[in-house]
């Protein structure tokens, strides 16, 4: 084919620390929380990648695929949000790649 069909996909990982978690159960409700809201409101791919025996961390990454930038600059900005409206949890970092 001779035209350019662009491919964007954004990689959002936010570092969290999370409030009042005594135990992994505790972290488990919380973090459950942001992932299952992510998944019925967004379009994108959400796991816990880090800290996962730690009661008081996570690491989690959310991907987005579009033809279009934009809308993965979006989708990537609408976990940021979710997050940070999470009761709980605080993100101390977050950082988007591109591939």
């Amino acid at each position: 084919m001779s035209e350019d069909f662009p491919v964007h996909l954004g990689m959002i990982t936010l570092d969290l620390r999370l409030e009042g978690c005594e135990s992994l159960k505790d972290k488990r409700r919380i973090i459950k929380g942001v992932i299952d809201r992510v998944r019925a409101r967004l379009d994108v791919c959400i796991a816990e990648i880090g800290y996962l025996d730690v009661h008081g961390r996570s690491l989690l990454c959310a991907a987005s695929l579009s033809g279009e930038r934009v809308q993965v600059e979006r989708a990537l900005a609408n976990v940021r949000k979710i997050a940070e409206e999470r009761d709980g949890a605080e993100i101390v970092d977050w950082w988007v790649e591109w591939r």
